[in-house]
């Protein structure tokens, strides 16, 4: 791999502490232990105007497979706070994190950050320096420096985002 020599140790003090890595509460994803297939249509849906199509499905989506590349290094985190709503990233929303992956400048990541635990922020490399940086309408949130030497790590990279999206209850009123 390579990389600036200005991020030599940076880079070796972040391999270093992927040895002492701090415990994350998260849910392992187990594809051997679920099944979670849907029929998958080749259809496009259009989100402007609407297009003539074809109901037909061709064949099945599992899940698993389309959003867990790494099984043994992939979990799943609830997102808590409105930090990342510019980037689609919402308050009790499920990330798929993948630890497997290496974060490069402009991924969404996961962090444990020594003075302020995990967070979940845009990794940036800038003028030498790492830094993770908020993307939400509220201003109250600013960018944190990343310091290796000071016990922060890039815990893992954001994969995917995954929301439900329920129905409202409907009261009827006459």
């Amino acid at each position: 791999m390579r990389i600036p020599e200005s991020l030599v140790a940076p880079a070796t003090a972040q391999l270093a502490s992927y040895a002492r890595a701090p415990f994350v509460p998260a849910t392992r994803v187990d594809t051997e232990a679920s099944s979670l297939g849907a029929r998958k249509f080749t259809l496009k849906l259009a989100a402007g105007h609407p297009m003539p199509g074809e109901d037909r499905a061709d064949d099945r989506c599992d899940l698993n497979q389309w959003l867990v590349k790494s099984p043994e290094s992939t979990f799943i985190y609830t997102v808590s706070g409105d930090s990342m709503d510019l980037a689609g990233i919402l308050d009790g929303d499920q990330v798929v994190v993948d630890r497997g992956l290496q974060a490069h400048s402009g991924d969404i990541v996961v962090a444990a950050l020594a003075a302020h635990g995990h967070t979940i922020k845009r990794f940036r490399i800038r003028g030498g320096g790492l830094a993770l940086e908020p993307e939400s309408a509220n201003p109250q949130y600013q960018a944190h420096t990343v310091d290796l030497s000071d016990g922060d790590i890039i815990w893992g990279v954001v994969t995917a985002v995954v929301r439900k999206i329920g129905r409202k209850s409907r009261a009827t009123s006459l």
